[in-house]
């Protein structure tokens, strides 16, 4: 996944939207919404470094959660990190 096509700033955080299967059709919603500990990791690609940011779960585009819709999207802020180099994201549900 690219975040943009200058990535994002090393020194800074910089929100991310992740498109998201949720599986709607047989997960429970209120319980995804009163039991999700939702996380983003992001680790670089040799390993050596890594960073855990909080995440939720988020309508794209803002304000577009209609009564009765369900979130489409993993919201979560990129970390500052030392260095500018290409890492990988794994979201959680759990933590």
């Amino acid at each position: 996944m690219s975040l943009s096509v200058n990535g994002s700033p090393k020194n800074q955080e910089k929100t991310i939207f992740v498109t998201t299967n949720f599986k709607w059709e047989v997960n429970d919603y209120e319980k995804f919404k009163r039991y999700g500990n939702f996380t983003c990791r992001f680790t670089s690609k040799d390993g050596a470094r890594s960073a855990v940011t909080k995440a939720r779960m988020e309508f794209y585009p803002l304000g577009s959660g209609l009564p009765g819709a369900k979130p489409t999207h993993i919201r979560c802020n990129s970390p500052i990190w030392p260095q500018a180099e290409d890492a990988r994201l794994e979201v959680s549900i759990n933590g």
